[in-house]
């Protein structure tokens, strides 16, 4: 049993709000024309090709209204928190903050519907941030969502980098890197 005072706490038993369908629901509060909620929780190491997201459902909210997510950590944490905004379908809404990677979040809602929180946390090397992109199919796609997050497919630099890429994203299966042969086949750059 997890006890904290005035503070919601994260139910997360075997990665169980990994997913929209399982997110903890937030226990808004009203204050006057705002709704707050605030929520303790804990993102774990990655076991083998499971990484820990933590989604939370922040109800049927209007298009127009504002929506600001941002994280506290102890200050000797480690941690690089990556918090995004989704709709329904899971699709990123664009922060608008200016700095997609700084743990907080600013969106004015483009339309009604359910939005939810997702937290998870960014595997940073050599002054890079490395971030799965949840696209399939072929180096278009997945390089396009990866723009559209703020970055691009991992350009590999050197022996080093490529050992600490192995070793954190091995257990993933075959991914996809920024190297193309789209401009002349069997040439990558």
């Amino acid at each position: 049993m997890q006890v904290a005072r005035g503070v919601q706490q994260e139910t997360d038993n075997n990665y169980s709000n990994d997913s929209i369908g399982n997110a903890n629901a937030l226990s808004l509060f009203v204050d006057g024309a705002h709704r707050t909620a605030t929520v303790q929780g804990t993102l774990v190491a990655q076991e083998n090709s499971n990484t820990d997201e933590d989604y939370f459902a922040l109800g049927l909210l209007s298009a127009g209204n504002t929506v600001e997510l941002s994280t506290r950590l102890p200050s000797n944490n480690t941690l690089q928190p990556y918090v995004t905004l989704r709709d329904a379908s899971g699709a990123i809404i664009p922060d608008e903050d200016g700095n997609p990677w700084d743990g907080q979040v600013l969106v004015t809602l483009p339309e009604d519907g359910e939005y939810y929180a997702r937290v998870e946390t960014l595997s940073v090397y050599n002054d890079h941030v490395y971030l799965l992109t949840e696209s399939t199919g072929n180096w278009s796609s997945v390089e396009a969502q990866a723009v559209e997050m703020g970055g691009h497919l991992v350009t590999i630099d050197d022996a080093a980098e490529q050992a600490w890429i192995t070793e954190h994203f091995a257990p993933m299966g075959n991914l996809w890197i920024g190297a193309s042969d789209a401009a002349s086949e069997g040439t990558f750059l």
